[in-house]
């Protein structure tokens, strides 16, 4: 039984991690989009490339 709490805790940590990673990315856009030299929206892609990238492949991780 202790062996899941500390599993479920990893899980919980793992998956706060990966959500916060598209926040950070959100703050970042402006510079990222002067940097590239491309409209704030295309540089909006990303998020959503990366949201749609864990929704697909984050549950098969867990397996």
């Amino acid at each position: 039984m202790k062996d899941n709490k500390m599993l479920f805790i990893i899980f919980m940590i793992g998956t706060f991690t990966v959500g916060m990673a598209e926040y950070v990315v959100t703050g970042l856009l402006t510079q990222i989009s002067d940097d590239m030299k491309v409209s704030i929206s295309s540089a909006g892609l990303l998020i959503s490339v990366y949201a749609i990238s864990v929704a697909l492949i984050g549950p098969l991780i867990r397996i």
